[in-house]
């Protein structure tokens, strides 16, 4: 007992030390990149939504390992992440579990009678994807959720998530003791309000296979990123809806930003975009079937007016990305869309090198501002999972202020301390009007 109350103590001192190492206003401004306007970002301290005693409390680890999904619901906030149950410190079972509370405090929506958080979503191991694929038999975490009107049903919570299949160190004869993993991208619905997910099947993989992993294997060695996925409403050019214009059902489309990779060159791993019908969307949702997406893919590099580049499939299909790590001259990762009705403008986030998040705006989903930092790690941590959410009653439209959901953990240069990870959250303020003297971004 006398052990166990000396570790809650030093996690409580090392999270008053972790808010501490983050304890500055921080601030950062997009000159003339918005329709020539000044706009100011402010980012504020951040505070700590769930802290190591907490998870612990909760008898959880390593949650959320992916950006949420987020949802508004009769006047509740439930949260959608990955990670795993644990017990007396010996971990359960992976999936996505879900959190319900305000936007500033989460607790477990299900509890089983072990006393272990129940998941929503279980890996294909579990829970096998009906169309037979194995993108997901290892890990099946959260990436976005969504509110979606159907035909015939009340309205389904629709859950689009991150799998991996993993090849583990234990097949050492074939490739050498060397670990990868896999990532694709699948759709779930939830009939129950997110207490349990059926899944669809698989929406989005990389151009490059899984049989290409396996066969590139024993040179790699790591992750093979893609599958985040979220999506944003917009119209045939990309645009954002017109609020009170009629729309044709084959004028309104979702658009997904995702992580793909064209071929094992630094420069085509990066950010896709898809799109498909929104009417198409929900018909395939209704019937239970896996919506069709097609990938963005400029075959010249040079985009024509009135052409349609949306004709890659997105299971394995081309693309011309966003943005890509070479561009960007390190790892980027996770990426989400949001709109914002303050500035009109939609916000791409996502992982910079695992320790910043960076936003970007634009009008059309295709062309991005320069990009802006709205949050960074001190020295010593990582940081993971950037989540754009809005306090309004649905959490992918913000405005003026919103927040950023983030992870963030300690790192030594070779590990990271999972146990002394923090679910944390930032206010974020757009300001519009003269420039002004900011304060720095971090004072490691």
């Amino acid at each position: 007992m006398k052990k166990e109350y000396l570790m809650i103590v030093f996690l409580v001192a090392f999270s008053l030390i972790l808010q501490k190492s983050y304890a500055q206003d921080d601030a950062q401004e997009i000159k003339g990149q918005i329709s020539g306007v000044y706009w100011s970002i402010k980012s504020s301290n951040p505070i700590s939504i769930i802290n190591p005693v907490q998870q612990k409390d909760f008898n959880m680890w390593d949650f959320p390992d992916e950006p949420v999904g987020i949802i508004h619901s009769s006047n509740a906030y439930y949260f959608f992440g990955s990670g795993s149950n644990q017990e007396n410190g010996v971990i359960g079972q992976q999936g996505t579990y879900e959190f319900t509370g305000s936007l500033a405090s989460i607790t477990p929506a299900q509890i089983g009678p072990d006393q272990l958080p129940i998941p929503s979503l279980l890996p294909g191991l579990q829970e096998p994807s009906p169309d037979g694929s194995a993108f997901d038999r290892d890990y099946a975490g959260a990436s976005f959720a969504y509110i979606a009107n159907v035909t015939g049903y009340n309205p389904l919570w629709v859950l689009l998530y991150h799998g991996e299949f993993h090849q583990p160190y234990t097949d050492g004869n074939i490739h050498q003791g060397k670990f990868f993993s896999y990532a694709g991208g699948g759709i779930a619905v939830s009939y129950d309000q997110g207490k349990s997910f059926q899944k669809l099947g698989q929406l989005f993989s990389p151009h490059i296979t899984l049989q290409d992993c396996i066969n590139k294997n024993p040179q790699i060695n790591g992750v093979l990123d893609g599958g985040t996925a979220s999506w944003v409403e917009a119209d045939k050019n990309g645009q954002p809806i017109e609020t009170g214009r009629f729309y044709a059902p084959n004028e309104l489309y979702y658009y997904v930003i995702v992580g793909d990779r064209n071929s094992w060159n630094t420069q085509d791993y990066g950010f896709a975009i898809a799109r498909a019908l929104k009417s198409d969307v929900l018909l395939a949702i209704a019937q239970k079937k896996t919506p069709v997406f097609m990938k963005y893919y400029v075959p010249s590099g040079n985009p024509q007016n009135g052409v349609n580049y949306f004709t890659q499939p997105a299971i394995g299909g081309l693309s011309t990305l966003l943005l890509n790590s070479a561009s960007e001259n390190e790892y980027i990762a996770h990426p989400q869309l949001v709109y914002d009705n303050f500035i009109g403008k939609f916000i791409l986030s996502y992982n910079f090198n695992q320790r910043i998040v960076y936003i970007r705006f634009s009008s059309d989903l295709i062309h991005w501002s320069n990009r802006v930092l709205i949050a960074q790690a001190p020295a010593g941590y990582k940081l993971f999972y950037p989540t754009l959410a809005g306090d309004g009653p649905d959490p992918k439209v913000v405005g003026q202020h919103f927040y950023l959901y983030f992870t963030t953990l300690p790192f030594n240069g070779i590990t990271s301390s999972y146990a002394q990870k923090h679910f944390m959250r930032r206010d974020i303020d757009i300001g519009q009007g003269q420039q002004r003297v900011l304060s720095p971004w971090s004072k490691e």
